[in-house]
């Protein structure tokens, strides 16, 4: 499953917005407080269109509850670092160490961890070469973290040990808009996510020779 973070949302429109559009990809949405509104304003509804009542929402009272309810569905973050899970933080293009979205692979195969074998006697065993090949996201579970439309991810990444988690960030000419509105931006990696989810099995196919060459529809 994809799981879209708003870190600290401000406007409700761009709340509605967003909930429509993860309930259209079959995404749930996660809120982190505090917010800039009440979820029963009417601009929140309205946006949401008739569909609001059936997004699949969690509001967490800090970042330390979402991490800690959502690290047994997203496991091991996949940076090698702070034990967040397959989290990616979408943020500006100036953030050090971010890489565009569409060169991350989000469904990559990783090694798994080798086993331990026991050894005759009672000894203390060895590390088996006998590794397989698993998804990084085992059962498709990726977050992608979105901060606010004032201060961005500014207070996760002083607060709250964002510096931890892989960047991403989408496509812009910075030279003539500042930044997308929050829903756009939502909506744009979504699609990213979604287009490699579906193409994740037949480039797996590819590698155990299943096809041959590469697929030409990204079609969602």
């Amino acid at each position: 499953m994809l799981h879209v973070v708003l870190f600290r949302p401000l406007i409700p429109a761009n709340t509605g917005n967003i909930g429509r559009t993860c309930l259209g990809f079959g995404a749930r949405l996660h809120l982190i407080k505090p917010l800039g509104f009440d979820l029963s304003e009417r601009e929140v509804k309205r946006a949401g269109l008739d569909h609001w009542e059936h997004v699949d929402l969690a509001v967490h009272n800090t970042w330390t509850c979402f991490t800690e309810s959502m690290l047994p569905v997203l496991g091991h973050n996949n940076s090698g670092g702070g034990g967040g899970g397959n989290i990616y933080l979408v943020s500006k293009r100036l953030k050090l160490g971010s890489t565009p979205i569409a060169d991350v692979d989000f469904f990559a195969p990783t090694p798994k961890p080798p086993p331990i074998v026991a050894q005759p006697g009672g000894g203390a065993g060895e590390l088996s070469s006998d590794t397989v090949g698993s998804s990084a996201c085992s059962e498709g579970d990726v977050a992608l973290v979105f901060g606010n439309e004032v201060d961005g991810l500014s207070g996760l990444e002083e607060g709250e040990r964002g510096r931890a988690l892989p960047a991403v960030y989408l496509p812009m000419r910075d030279d003539v808009i500042r930044s997308y509105n929050l829903s756009n931006a939502v909506a744009m990696a979504v699609y990213e996510v979604e287009r490699q989810r579906r193409e994740a099995p037949r480039i797996r196919d590819m590698g155990r020779g299943g096809e041959q060459g590469r697929p030409t529809s990204s079609t969602v």
